[in-house]
């Protein structure tokens, strides 16, 4: 491994870490709001793909329901095309997926709860999620 690859992985990793601590907080804050409706996530689950393996931030494997919380790399082009093949890898395998975006909970100020409850309600009349509210 070259020093310039060293130096790209030090920073990557430096950059992952300093921005999944706001992930962390959001997290348990979704997995305790959701448990009430009997949706139990998990993390660091892999999921099988065509191309390889997933690691969604969230997932409950009983109701094929998928949260991913998308921070401001995800408004970039290379994001966006990450994302195109992420939700395409998941509508394949049959998985439901709400995207968290986290600039606009900010911007609202609302709770992750109030941002995922509406969507969850919506899943349930149009997509036969099975939930109770």
């Amino acid at each position: 491994m070259t020093n310039t690859t060293n130096k790209k992985s030090f920073i990557h990793k430096a950059f992952r870490k300093a921005s999944e601590e706001p992930d962390v907080q959001i997290k348990r804050e979704i997995k305790n709001a959701l448990q009430k409706y009997k949706i139990y996530l998990l993390e660091n689950e892999s999921i099988k793909t065509d191309d390889g393996y997933r690691r969604p931030d969230l997932y409950d494997k009983n109701k094929k329901l998928i949260i991913e919380i998308d921070g401001s790399w995800h408004d970039t082009t290379k994001g966006g095309k990450h994302d195109e093949k992420r939700n395409k890898d998941y509508k394949q395998l049959g998985l439901r997926c709400i995207i968290v975006n986290m600039a606009l909970m900010d911007f609202y100020e609302i709770s992750p709860e109030q941002y995922i409850t509406p969507i969850l309600y919506q899943m349930k009349i149009f997509d036969n999620l099975e939930i109770d509210f």
